[in-house]
């Protein structure tokens, strides 16, 4: 992996994966195996909220001896879930043993949600890892447990009752399910962000050494860093994220941590020079730059409505445009397909010849430009868009994904219009956040 410069931006211009809440039957405990006696015994690793273990008055760090007066001593996990489900409505008996003292327990089992995912620090003894893994196992549930609901500041945020060390302030917000919000700190320099973010990051390492810390630069040279579990079969969608951006008022260097209920994903590069051409390295400059609401390649504003391949009050002219396009626009305000979307226009005229033999042009030297990493698609069905009438022939192509987490919509789509006017029209176009 790349050295992380730690001079984030990170955009919420992405597909958007909410953390699911799966029912299951029992009676909401998380467990592990521990082996410090010499022997193997199950331990209450968490709970689950509002679950009838938490309700019976269970803790984390419980030990469990009997299930149904039998012994767990040396059964494996499995067996030991086994004998704690059961079907709603029954009862298990648990024997507990809770700083050396020893409890029973009947408890109803009964249907709960859980969150597939559970977080544990690599630290047990750090209360900056302690802190921040109670916030990730309580993202699943809108921050449940760790949200101060009786109390809310000015700006709409909720008070977190969980404090990170070190941080400013930790509290929840509510914008595509709630998320944690952890201020960092701000920072006159660049230079300044960039030290304490390499030390947060290496702060993170020693809770969760084997994750990945995925960083990746925009046009500008500012890095975000996606943060997640690993494992065997591929990645999940990254818990953590740590970014930088410049408050507007005070003009210093913000740095903060998110943790996320609704996990964002993005996957919006194309790394591969399949071709080195300039209709290749368009495509790629604005593709690379949809996180970024194409800031980077906005040309001249129109405050008029339209424009020749654009809709809206207002729309920018995109550069570069890719040869054989007429002209690429932004507009802005669109409720059909999306807020931000540049179109390029190949083609707008009266001969359905001509349209087709542009279509396919274009098609080829996009396959062409876009190479291996992308797969496409011709089949409207494929993909849950919501394309116009006048579209009789859609091509989408969709990056692969290299992650589990990865997002692979499509975010670059071609498409042979027929209007009402009997104009037949060929337009590329990209798009924000997917369909």
């Amino acid at each position: 992996m790349k050295k992380i410069l730690l001079l984030f931006l990170f955009s919420f211009a992405a597909t958007i994966t909410f953390a699911q809440l799966k029912e299951n039957v029992g009676i909401g405990v998380r467990l592990k195996l521990d082996s410090t006696r010499g022997y193997k015994i199950p331990l209450i690793a968490d709970l689950i909220p509002e679950g009838a273990a938490e309700k019976a008055g269970l803790n984390p760090g419980d030990y469990i001896l009997k299930i149904n007066d039998q012994s767990t001593k040396n059964i494996v996990l499995p067996d030991i879930v086994a004998m704690i489900v059961g079907e709603a409505g029954t009862s298990v008996k648990l024997s507990i043993e809770r700083k050396g003292v020893i409890s029973n327990y009947n408890i109803l089992r009964g249907k709960y949600k859980y969150a597939p995912s559970f977080y544990e620090s690599a630290v047990k003894d750090n209360n900056f890892c302690n802190a921040i893994t109670k916030l990730m196992n309580d993202a699943a549930y809108d921050f449940r447990n760790t949200m101060d609901t009786t109390r809310k500041e000015k700006n709409g945020n909720y008070v977190s009752k969980v404090k990170i060390p070190g941080a400013v302030s930790t509290a929840m917000r509510v914008s595509f399910g709630v998320y944690c919000e952890i201020d960092l700190g701000s920072f006159s320099t660049k230079d300044e962000v960039n030290a304490a973010g390499t030390k947060f990051i290496g702060d993170l390492k020693v809770c969760f050494p084997e994750y990945y810390y995925d960083a990746s630069t925009n046009n500008q040279g500012n890095v975000s860093v996606n943060i997640g579990k690993t494992y065997k079969n591929g990645y999940e969608s990254p818990i953590l994220q740590l970014f930088n951006f410049t408050d507007e008022a005070s003009q210093m260097q913000k740095l903060q941590l998110r943790i996320n209920s609704g996990k964002p994903t993005s996957y919006y590069s194309i790394d591969t020079k399949e071709e080195n051409n300039s209709f290749a390295n368009s495509i790629r400059t604005i593709y690379n730059d949809i996180t970024n609401d194409f800031g980077n390649v906005k040309g001249n504003k129109h405050e008029t409505k339209g424009g020749v391949f654009s809709s809206g009050s207002t729309w920018y002219e995109i550069t570069p445009v890719p040869d054989g396009a007429k002209i690429c626009s932004l507009s802005e305000g669109g409720i059909s397909l999306g807020a931000k979307n540049t179109t390029c226009g190949f083609y707008q005229g009266t001969s359905r010849t001509d349209a087709v033999t542009t279509y396919n042009k274009v098609f080829d030297k996009t396959a062409a430009a876009l190479g291996t990493d992308f797969v496409y698609s011709s089949a409207k069905s494929d993909w849950d868009m919501n394309l116009s009438k006048n579209v009789e022939s859609v091509v989408t192509f969709g990056r692969k994904k290299a992650k589990g987490y990865e997002s692979n919509l499509p975010l670059v789509v071609l498409v042979f219009e027929k209007y009402d006017n009997d104009d037949y029209g060929v337009r590329m176009l990209f798009y924000k956040s997917g369909f």
